[in-house]
């Protein structure tokens, strides 16, 4: 016996998760650190990124230890780079799971938090950008605006959901010590220091959640802004995914499925015949992510539209012959 989904909603499945339009992932690096000539640049040989649901990564940058420890890597730039008129549009949310010592190698700010355990990095990117090969003729890089919110949490759990809301709850009843810095990339406006200001440095927790989700929405909202200058800047480098993904895409899509026709996490992971498969773990990623945790508990009405909006009108059929 095995499992398989129709040929037909595979190919469309597949299109849709991996199609590098909109919502392309990647792994953001600091725009401000050029190269010089001569110098030798990183490229996307030196990234492993691995998907950890529908809009988070993790990114591994151990092909990156021989280069200067403490000092952001230089990557490749594009020549020509977009325009902003490339990337009128929606903007989309995106998540990348960094150690620290990556972090500092891709030049994203990491804070000084108490930790006894496991120290990591999640970057939360809102932006809109536009993909181009850099120079070297090999790298392909994002250049866009964004909103980059980057978290320093200390004593990371493995398991723990990477929403915001949910940091901030860790934060509260779990100890989960961590602070919030806030970055502009693609936008000048008078208000946005003093909007920053008001949160860079806080830890995130039940009561600055509020305050936070304020400010961002209100630097969203400067976005379009009038007074708002449009520029362009390099954000981020598209990485090569471990070759499980494709695996790990198929059982997400599965979980949508499960959450969109009502069904537990427990009772999705008991239909899913491939328990041994590593990919698994992202049936539990995917339910974190759109109803909060892997349980028992039926998804609410609310839980069971964002699925199906997830779906975009797909059907995943999940047979055993």
């Amino acid at each position: 016996m095995r499992n398989f989904f129709s040929v037909t909603v595979s190919v469309v499945l597949m299109l849709f998760i991996l199609a590098p339009a909109r919502a392309q992932m990647y792994v953001p690096i600091d725009p401000a650190v050029k190269s010089k000539s001569g110098e030798i640049t990183a490229s996307t040989k030196n990234l492993l990124t691995k998907r950890l649901g529908l809009d988070s990564i993790s990114a591994d940058v151990r092909l990156l230890s021989t280069l200067t420890p403490d000092k952001a890597a230089v990557f490749p730039e594009c020549s020509p780079v977009p325009t902003t008129n490339d990337v009128s549009g929606s903007f989309d949310y995106k998540r990348v799971l960094l150690a620290s010592s990556a972090a500092v190698k891709l030049g994203v700010p990491v804070a000084n938090v108490t930790a006894t355990g496991n120290q990591m990095v999640l970057v939360q990117d809102y932006s809109r950008t536009k993909e181009c090969l850099a120079t070297d003729s090999q790298t392909r890089l994002l250049y866009g605006q964004t909103i980059r919110t980057v978290i320093t949490i200390a004593n990371f759990d493995s398991q723990a959901n990477l929403s915001l809301p949910a940091i901030a709850a860790n934060a509260t009843i779990g100890g989960k010590s961590n602070s919030v810095q806030v970055q502009i990339f693609g936008f000048s406006n008078p208000q946005i220091p003093t909007l920053i200001a008001g949160i860079s440095g806080k830890e995130l927790n039940v009561e600055t959640y509020g305050e936070f989700a304020k400010i961002h929405s209100d630097l969203i909202k400067l976005t379009a802004d009038a007074a708002t200058t449009p520029s362009m800047a390099r954000l981020g480098i598209v990485a090569s995914e471990e070759q499980d993904n494709l695996r790990s895409n198929v059982a997400s899509a599965f979980a949508l499925q499960q959450i969109k026709d009502g069904r537990s996490c427990n009772d999705a992971k008991a239909k899913y015949k491939q328990s041994s498969d590593p990919s698994i773990s992202a049936i539990d990623q995917t339910y974190g992510l759109v109803i909060g945790g892997c349980s028992s508990a039926v998804p609410s009405s609310q839980q069971k539209d964002k699925a199906s909006d997830y779906l975009k009108g797909i059907q995943v059929k999940y047979s055993i012959f």
